[in-house]
């Protein structure tokens, strides 16, 4: 089972900001129960550029949070590299919409592999795509485990709509 709960708005940065991500994440452990396991994205440094200090900082203060707070709870967990968990999960040539920027959106194609194959995500923008890439990073986690058993979403999705048809 994978648990949604851990994708919520991140407030905007303070100096405490690590306090308040660790007592989050310990609320949502009481609140829905100890994990078997928690898998994170790595965060990535690529584009500094144009990128202010804070912007550096603060998602590497957010994932030191979140691991220090499991680690407490005595909580396995696992890192996976930006984006080196999309082939697994939409296949070898699967090619993402484009934004209005023409940037690849790799969230909305997250979110329409979902709901194409009946999952319900929150009805917000931002939470709908972080809880449908949490979906998906768990998802490949879990497959690297048991191979053969998986399938990309985009073909897991076409085979569900033909069952249903």
């Amino acid at each position: 089972m994978v648990e949604l709960g851990a994708s919520w708005e991140w407030p905007e940065y303070q100096p405490h900001i690590s306090i308040q991500i660790g007592l989050k994440v310990a609320a949502l452990i009481r609140e829905h129960g100890k994990p078997d396991f928690v898998v994170l994205e790595e965060q990535s440094l690529a584009k500094i550029g144009n990128t202010s200090a804070d912007a550096l900082i603060y998602p590497w203060v957010a994932t030191t949070a979140i691991v220090s707070t499991i680690a407490n709870f005595g909580i396995p967990y696992g890192t996976l590299p930006p984006g080196t968990w999309r082939k697994s999960f939409y296949g070898q040539t699967f090619k993402p919409p484009l934004d209005n920027k023409g940037k690849k959106d790799w969230k909305s194609a997250a979110v329409t592999g979902w709901e194409r194959i009946g999952i319900r995500l929150p009805s917000q923008r931002t939470l709908a795509h972080n809880a449908a890439e949490a979906c998906a990073l768990a998802i490949c986690w879990w497959c690297q485990g048991n191979e053969g058993s998986c399938r990309p979403v985009s073909r897991a999705a076409d085979g569900a709509a033909d069952a249903a048809e």
